[in-house]
């Protein structure tokens, strides 16, 4: 009986491995856009990680961090870690990262997409009741992952590229 379960459960481990690995892969360096206007506009608070010159000298810099997107200004790349609904859960995060030997800064931003703030709420009540750090850079990763495939989509129904 045993041995019919550890094949099976084995699979379905390195298989759900496997298929993290290779999503979250395709989120470590995106860059941001503005979401599409589709409701009543919500402050977030977004955690940035750094500025830099280049996108050679930022991803450099960044090398080490699994998840992030940034957004071109000035000939200046703005490189974000996280966001949040939340001060609360922005200073959780900002905390974590400033643990982990970043230095944070917090920025507000309007996001109008009410599709995307649902799923950023969700996120929110994650991070609340995350049992510690370990799962921060986790859901970070997926808060980035889902802001830019909403991004994305918002994009090509305006048919733009």
């Amino acid at each position: 009986m045993i041995k019919k379960l550890i094949v099976p459960v084995v699979s379905a481990l390195a298989v759900g491995t496997f298929l993290g690995i290779f999503l979250f892969g395709h989120y470590d360096k995106k860059e941001i856009k503005t979401v599409g206007e589709t409701g009543q506009t919500k402050e977030v608070y977004f955690l940035q990680i750094g500025v830099y010159s280049s996108q050679e000298n930022m991803e450099k810099n960044v090398s080490k961090i699994p998840y992030y997107i940034y957004q071109v200004e000035n000939n200046q790349y703005y490189v974000y870690v996280g966001m949040s609904l939340k001060e609360k859960n922005a200073q959780k995060l900002k905390d974590f990262f400033i643990s982990t030997g970043y230095n944070i800064y917090v920025k507000k931003f309007g996001i109008a997409n009410q599709a995307f703030l649902t799923v950023l709420e969700q996120y929110d009540t994650m991070l609340e009741q995350a049992p510690d750090t370990n799962s921060y850079s986790a859901i970070c990763g997926q808060i980035l992952a889902k802001y830019e495939e909403l991004v994305n989509h918002g994009r090509e129904d305006q048919g733009t590229a």
